[in-house]
């Protein structure tokens, strides 16, 4: 398995714990499902990534994604 992870601003954070705990999942669990379901989606040509372009009302100043193989 590898891992992902990013930084998210405050609100973002909360709002995701907020959505995370009304659906009875984990954080990791949540986005796993998340990831799972986009790639399965593009996977069979339903959705392109420009339709997964999702707005936000703060902008993130420097983002950061970091893998790390095990």
């Amino acid at each position: 398995m590898k891992t992902v992870s990013t930084k998210l601003d405050n609100k973002l954070h909360d709002q995701f714990i907020e959505i995370c705990n009304e659906d009875g999942r984990c954080q990791s669990e949540f986005l796993r499902d998340l990831i799972e379901t986009v790639c399965e989606d593009l996977g069979m040509g339903e959705t392109t990534p420009q339709d997964l372009e999702i707005e936000h009302d703060t902008e993130l100043k420097e983002p950061k994604v970091e893998i790390i193989y095990d």
